[in-house]
């Protein structure tokens, strides 16, 4: 859209003689107001009030950025007739008198304004970009983040943050202000999103470096107990067999497993009778324990994998018939296949750790964590029938996960998780209606009990560390020595004496613990 006008009071539209009135009430309100405090000397700087274009200014285009309801006054170097605005919804241009230019800032955007005089020459042309003021923004940063040295700049509704800072918790301060300073549109269903972005390019001039220790402890205590007696029934004619409580013994074969056990058997003939007395008592206790450790600079992620990726299949399609294929006569046939098509899915299993730190003031650490352990287990898991009878095992996972974010000095210790859980089973199977005899009944069933008992323990503990020389640092393989063939013949011994040929011995004795420390 093109908007031309001339000068004389008869051309001056209301609207712009009121805004021109709005911007000088205003203007003297900012002046003469004492109780604001306001850094004139920055917002000049931010947007000019004033320019005075010259006769060279007719031959190229001049870059004006204007603040939204912000004005500015343009001096011509001559008289002026007549004044074009590409875009009026985002600038608006008065002229007050002949070489008196008023240019008004409405909305963000971008516009262009040519100035010519009576005889139709072009005075100048001016590339108008109106941006948000960020003179208040500016100010806010500065007192928020005063060690810092924070730039704001506005790019097509966005706010570009450049400079230094000296920690990663000023950088995330700066940010969130920025975001509070970014424009928000209202929609129809009453909520507000935001319009454009922040851009943080500032620069941490810090170095604050984590080290995450975490600790995974878990404790599984099983207890099995088995009492009764299974019973076996075999007659001559080996037409009828039953076996209880024990599906996988046959009655074909029950007479000689009850004669290696424990138990009683009668054979008369063809027929057999026998009965097996079951008694077992079992205590399973498993240990785990894992300590991932990572490093990671304040403010960046870093993740820890011990572990990999398992093959688990998704989904079988059974063979049948193939793919199309042009034979060399001409002719288009379709081949068979008797092959299954598997598809696979690969599945993370071990323990898995991811972490974000950011260092605080004072030492303290802003922490966010989450650890997982996941592993196969045979209860639970499913059988896919492919096609042509096979059959496909599908594997069940137990995953145990925990995820938080805590705030904490170094070296501080925290339980980030912990996970108790006991399963209780019993069961009573055996011959019907003879079991529920009374005294009589327990020679007849059998009884299983089973507890289950697991325990998760996390611990988290994180540590500010700083890079060191590589002599002050030790590996476990330093000043190892593998023996030779008489040692390890002869003697036994895998590897010799730790501290061989050119090691130094300590010039003094050391007590404590032995590990790595930390600051």
């Amino acid at each position: 859209m093109i908007r031309s006008g001339t000068i004389g009071p008869r051309r001056m539209s209301m609207k712009a003689l009121g805004l021109f009135r709005a911007l000088a009430f205003a203007t003297m309100t900012i002046v003469t107001a004492a109780g604001l405090n306001v850094d004139r000397a920055e917002a000049q700087a931010n947007f000019p009030r004033y320019i005075k274009l010259s006769d060279d200014d007719s031959n190229r285009n001049r870059l004006i950025r204007l603040g939204i309801n912000k004005s500015m006054v343009v001096e011509l170097p001559r008289d002026a007739g007549d004044v074009l605005v590409s875009n009026p919804d985002v600038a608006d241009a008065v002229l007050r008198t002949s070489r008196r230019l008023y240019l008004i800032g409405v909305q963000i955007g971008q516009a262009s304004v040519f100035l010519f005089d009576s005889t139709g020459q072009e005075i100048a042309s001016l590339d108008i970009l109106v941006e948000g003021d960020l003179s208040g923004l500016q100010r806010i940063l500065n007192a928020a983040v005063p060690l810092g040295n924070v730039q704001v700049e506005a790019i097509n509704g966005s706010i570009v943050l450049t400079g230094n800072v000296p920690s990663s918790l000023d950088s995330k301060k700066a940010e969130d202000v920025a975001n509070s300073a970014l424009e928000k549109d209202r929609t129809i269903s009453g909520r507000f999103v935001t319009r454009g972005s922040v851009i943080n390019l500032l620069t941490v001039s810090g170095s604050d470096q984590v080290t995450l220790k975490v600790t995974i402890a878990e404790i599984r205590r099983e207890v099995v107990r088995q009492l009764g007696i299974n019973s076996s029934a075999l007659l001559s004619s080996g037409s009828i067999g039953f076996s209880l409580l024990n599906p996988s013994v046959t009655a074909a074969n029950f007479v000689n497993l009850a004669s290696s056990v424990t138990g009683l058997s009668y054979n008369n003939g063809g027929d057999t009778l026998s009965a097996t007395l079951k008694a077992l008592e079992e205590t399973n206790m498993m240990r785990m324990l894992a300590e991932p450790t990572l490093t990671a600079v304040s403010g960046e992620r870093a993740s820890f994998l011990a572990g990999g990726k398992y093959p688990v299949i998704r989904s079988v399609k059974a063979g049948g018939l193939g793919d199309l294929k042009i034979l060399d006569n001409g002719d288009i046939v379709q081949e068979s296949s008797s092959d299954d098509t598997i598809e696979l899915d690969f599945l993370t299993v071990g323990v898995a750790l991811d972490f974000l730190p950011i260092v605080l003031s004072g030492g303290r650490i802003s922490l966010k964590v989450k650890a997982e352990v996941s592993e196969f287990v045979m209860d639970g898991r499913a059988r896919l029938n492919g096609g042509f009878g096979d059959a496909y095992s599908l594997p069940a996972i137990t995953t145990r996960r925990a995820e938080t974010t805590v705030e904490l000095p170094s070296g501080g210790s925290f339980m980030i998780g912990g996970l108790v859980q006991e399963t209780t089973r019993r069961s009573i199977s055996g011959f019907p209606f003879l079991q529920r005899i009374p005294i009589l009944g327990p020679l007849f069933s059998s009884r299983d009990f089973q507890r289950f008992e697991t325990e998760l323990v996390i611990i988290v503990t994180p540590y500010l560390v700083r890079p060191v020389a590589l002599s002050k640092l030790a590996t476990p393989i330093d000043n190892l020595m593998v023996t030779n063939d008489a040692q390890g013949i002869f003697m036994g011994r895998l590897t010799q004496t730790y501290g061989g040929a050119g090691s130094r011995a300590p010039a003094s004795q050391y007590h404590g613990q032995i590990g790595f420390a930390f600051e």
